[in-house]
Formats: structure tokens, C-alpha cells, sequence
């Protein structure tokens, strides 16, 4: 993985079957060790340690309905019990396109 700026955290990683996994520990599971998993796994650190958030007002990957879509978004920040910041995780290098626009504004309507 790349190098991130983001705060150090003892991740958890260990390699099954020879592909490599991450534990994450606002899901409790154990989850493939993707290019966009490990920008998720160091914002959530970031959110917590940094911003100091509750982890307890985040949710990661839940499931969303827009119209007859199901969609799951990547980060949702809670503030006074409703949705305040939507995340939206991408790796690293990957350019920010109008479909990643159009997903936002989707998940912005809901």
C-alpha cells in the first residue's frame, strides 16, 4: 500500500490464502485489503483521532435506498442524530470523475 499522511495506528493485517486483510474495528470484521479499504481504514483514524469524533456516530458501508437503488456509501458522520458528512473513499491515485460527482449528489438527495 501507499504511504498515506494520515495519523499512525497499529492496523491489524494479517494474509489469507496469500491476499491480505485489514481488521476493521468499527465493523469488527475482517476485510480484503484493497487500494480504497486502506484510504477508508486511515480516514476513520483520522475522523477519530484527529477530529477527535465519536466512533459511535460513524457508520462504514451501510446501505442506502435511492428510489428503487440500493447503494452503500463508504462513510457517514452523524451530527445531532441525522447525516452531516457523507465519505465517499476512492484509492489513492484514482482521478475523481463525474460519476463519483453524480454518486455523491445521489447520496446527498437521500
Amino acid at each position: 500500500m501507499i504511504a498515506l499522511p494520515y495519523p499512525s495506528y497499529p492496523f491489524k493485517i494479517n494474509a489469507v490464502n496469500g491476499k491480505d486483510q485489514i481488521f476493521d474495528p468499527f465493523r469488527k470484521i475482517w476485510i480484503a485489503l484493497t487500494p480504497e479499504e486502506w484510504v477508508r481504514q486511515n480516514i476513520l483514524q483520522y475522523l477519530v483521532q484527529v477530529v477527535q469524533y465519536p466512533s459511535s456516530l460513524i457508520a462504514v458501508e451501510k446501505s442506502i435506498q435511492l428510489g428503487e437503488l440500493t447503494k452503500r456509501f463508504d462513510i457517514l458522520v452523524y451530527k445531532n442524530e441525522k447525516p452531516w458528512l457523507i465519505i465517499e473513499c476512492k484509492e489513492a491515485h484514482e482521478k475523481i470523475s463525474d460519476k463519483t460527482i453524480t454518486q455523491l449528489f445521489q447520496y446527498q438527495q437521500v
